[in-house]
């Protein structure tokens, strides 16, 4: 049997960030746009327009930034020390980093042993903590679980961790708390979030849940936005947004809403995709 080993893309990612003024853009490529009376400025905007010259000096200085770094002897050697690490295992896959201030996450899977385990990063050239795995999510009556995604709050206490137990088509949201070290009760049923929006204060999120059906509905005829506490049951968990609330929406049944904080702000985005 052939084996793989995936060379992480974070670790370049990592090593990027090294470089302090590594996302330093031109001031000429922003754009500011009003949406909806709500002024918003976008310094990345430019860089959609690939033949500008200013967008090609940019990806010019960038790539030289990241050939004088990836030459230093220290950079070869932490990508060698890694190397290893990672082939001492048969086969592994990473996810993209989560970046949270000064933190990142990554979702490592090890495929010959089937098992995933999410890792905290407090700096770009570590090899990473490891939180938390798939042998502390299952439950006494599973024998297996997939991680899909992870969503930490804003003050890097609470992880929000979505994922299926024993090939379920439906997700679930658990809660990690790092401080404690380990997850809450709470488990939130029937979820179509794989990225549960924190409010600010960390104490709170927005998820998108298919509605229980009855014997008049079907799954997905009332898909609805609920706002869960933690630290409460999720049964009791209040119905923000639901198409037969609010007729005056272009919402239609089998339609797929989401309500997301917007940051360093006191305003949400609702979002509708239709079909």
């Amino acid at each position: 049997m052939k084996h793989f080993i995936w060379i992480l893309l974070f670790s370049y990612h990592f090593v990027l960030a090294q470089s302090s003024d590594t996302l330093t853009l031109p001031k000429s490529l922003a754009i500011t746009d009003t949406v909806f009376g709500q002024i918003i400025y976008d310094p990345y905007r430019g860089l959609e327009d690939l033949t500008s010259d200013e967008t090609q000096a940019w990806i010019n200085q960038k790539n030289q930034q990241a050939e004088q770094l990836l030459t230093q002897p220290v950079i070869h050697q932490t990508f060698q020390q890694e190397i290893n690490q990672w082939s001492n295992q048969t086969a592994i896959r990473a996810s993209i980093p989560v970046d949270n201030g000064a933190y990142s996450y990554t979702i490592r899977h090890v495929v010959e042993t089937d098992d995933q385990q999410v890792l905290l990063y407090t700096h770009p050239l570590d090899s990473g903590i490891v939180l938390f795995g798939t042998n502390d999510i299952i439950k006494s009556d599973s024998s297996y679980y997939s991680i899909e995604s992870t969503n930490p709050s804003p003050d890097n206490r609470y992880i929000a961790v979505c994922g299926f137990a024993d090939g379920s088509d439906w997700m679930e949201i658990r809660i990690f708390d790092r401080q404690l070290n380990q997850f809450t009760e709470e488990v939130i049923d029937a979820s179509l979030s794989y990225y549960p929006f924190w409010l600010p204060n960390s104490r709170a999120f927005f998820y998108t849940q298919l509605c229980m059906p009855n014997d008049s509905t079907d799954w997905f005829d009332h898909v609805q936005v609920k706002l869960h506490q933690l630290g409460t049951e999720p049964q009791t968990d209040r119905i923000i947004l639901r198409q037969d609330r609010f007729e005056s929406l272009s919402y239609q049944v089998g339609d797929f809403p989401t309500i997301q904080v917007l940051p360093d702000s006191v305003t949400v985005r609702c979002s509708i995709a239709h079909g």
